[in-house]
């Protein structure tokens, strides 16, 4: 492996090893004396980003700088914490360029810098107003478009991890992250520029949101509790008794308009689980009851839960539950995995082995596209849905036609290494 400065005026290589151990030699091609000769360990490749330093990589995601303006050479460690490949790609002004799992780092004799997304997949996806679809990683947050093109949000400042998200109404979200030095849980009301911490070190699995009675869920966790929107603040309506810490109470506020008067359904997983239909907010113990051999998979805006339950015969069935009974049952494909009821409560969506299924207000399929890898999916504003793959999103209309695919957002140069994406094809590049 040979290696020629930038200006011709030093040339270096890896030599042979001895006794096993690679040796660097530069030397300057003036007069061909050696400027440095001296082991190292795993060497695989060398660069000269200019000729006063030797970069080369070690294995491991090692690379190593020489500076050889000092005497003895000074060395410098950068360990690329994903690297893709053992060798330098190039270098050129001073600096060297490695790959770095899914990104570029671009590395000088003190600092490195990496070239990549800081979005590179949804962790979280919240569905937006007006069609638009909000994604988390991390501290780092987006709002995306009809055609996924990424307008950063700050909901957090460096340091968090977004665990919780819901759009409430024009530029409302609830929001909750783990303070990542402190380890604590925020849960935070972000209207604009003005941010409203509603509680803290109470977290929450999900947030769930009734435009028509302001109403928002703050379920499972260690502090269930229902809250109403008035203005731009939270307040408390109701709290559910803390449960056991194995327990799982979730809070789903309907539309009373459509579900007969229901306003909250209130699910609580335990060796038995129950559901019960609320009218009013704020007595969370009382209204229409049922206990389910099963577990709640969803609940939709009219007051339908759609539950994982035994159907007495030894078979586990998708049944849709109301008012304490039993009503129906979907027919879904063995497999079945996520299930999302659209926003007026007339057609659904399930995720299985074959892809993803939207099945019509009639109970039966309407369409099957053959999509691997969906995490969950959203039903967006405009009627668009978008799904969620461990790569990127697509964006399909209510047909299933796909509209859009993207994969990776936010595209910088940071000071510390982006997230990592899943290293298989992203179905952005299948054709």
């Amino acid at each position: 492996n040979l290696a020629v400065s930038p200006d011709l005026k030093r040339f270096g290589y890896i030599g042979p090893p001895q006794s096993g151990v690679p040796k660097i030699t530069v030397h300057d091609v003036a007069d061909g004396k050696s400027v440095i000769s001296e082991n190292a360990f795993n060497a695989l490749a060398i660069e000269l980003p200019d000729a006063d330093h030797v970069v080369y990589s070690a294995g491991g995601g090692q690379t190593i700088w020489l500076d050889l303006s000092s005497s003895p050479a000074k060395t410098r460690n950068v360990m690329l914490t994903q690297s893709s490949s053992p060798g330098v790609l190039a270098s050129g002004g001073g600096k060297s360029f490695n790959p770095n799992g899914n990104e570029l780092a671009i590395s000088d004799a003190t600092t490195s810098q990496f070239l990549g997304y800081a979005l590179p997949a949804p962790q979280l996806a919240v569905a937006g107003d007006r069609g638009q679809l909000a994604i988390t990683w991390g501290d780092r947050a987006a709002l995306l478009d009809d055609h996924l093109r990424a307008q950063p949000m700050l909901l957090f400042p460096k340091g968090h991890n977004i665990s919780a998200l819901r759009w409430l109404t024009g530029e409302t979200w609830l929001a909750q992250a783990v303070k990542l030095d402190t380890a604590t849980t925020i849960l935070t009301l972000i209207d604009g520029a003005t941010r409203t911490d509603v509680r803290t070190n109470q977290p929450a699995g999900q947030l769930s949101f009734e435009p028509s009675t302001k109403l928002v869920g703050v379920s499972s966790g260690v502090a269930p509790e229902v809250y109403r929107l008035v203005g731009t603040r939270l307040e408390s309506v109701a709290q559910f008794p803390k449960p056991p810490p194995y327990d799982r109470v979730m809070l789903y506020p309907v539309s009373p308009a459509r579900s007969g008067g229901t306003q909250v359904i209130v699910s609580h997983a335990k060796d038995a689980s129950t559901v019960r239909w609320v009218a009013d907010p704020r007595a969370l113990d009382k209204g229409p009851m049922m206990t389910i051999d099963g577990a709640v998979a969803a609940v939709d805006v009219t007051g339908k839960v759609y539950a994982w339950a035994n159907n007495g015969k030894g078979t586990l069935e998708l049944a849709i539950l109301r008012d304490g009974k039993r009503i129906d049952a979907l027919a879904v494909e063995k497999g079945t995995r996520g299930v999302w009821p659209d926003g007026k409560g007339e057609r659904v969506l399930v995720t299985h082995l074959a892809g993803l299924t939207m099945y019509a207000a009639d109970g039966k399929p309407a369409w099957t596209k053959p999509i691997a890898g969906i995490t969950y999916a959203v039903w967006l504003a405009d009627g668009a849905i978008a799904a969620i793959t461990g790569h990127g999103v697509l964006r399909l209309d209510d047909k299933g036609e796909l509209q859009v695919a993207r994969c990776g957002w936010l595209f910088e140069l940071a000071s510390s290494p982006h997230p990592a994406r899943v290293r298989s094809e992203p179905m952005c590049t299948k054709r």
